[in-house]
């Protein structure tokens, strides 16, 4: 991952007042491949928030697995 990539989309998700489902996505994969992924889990989750994100089935799964992958499988609904 680029040492950039990070920097670039909180940045968007700030400009966008957190209310654009895709970007939140976006920083939540980041989050995840820099290594953070209780910060990934929770963006997902506010992501899936938003009406966008309700229809989002890739998003819910992303979550599960990151679940499961830090040993919070016991989380999944």
């Amino acid at each position: 991952m680029d040492a950039d990539a990070l920097p670039l989309a909180e940045r968007a998700v700030a400009a966008t007042g957190r209310a654009r489902f895709g970007m939140l996505r976006t920083l939540a994969n980041t989050l995840g491949a820099t290594g953070r992924p209780d910060l990934a889990i929770s963006t997902m989750e506010e992501a899936l928030r938003l009406p966008d994100g309700l229809r989002s089935w890739s998003t819910t799964e992303a979550v599960v697995r990151l679940l499961r992958e830090t040993g919070r499988g016991a989380d999944v609904e």
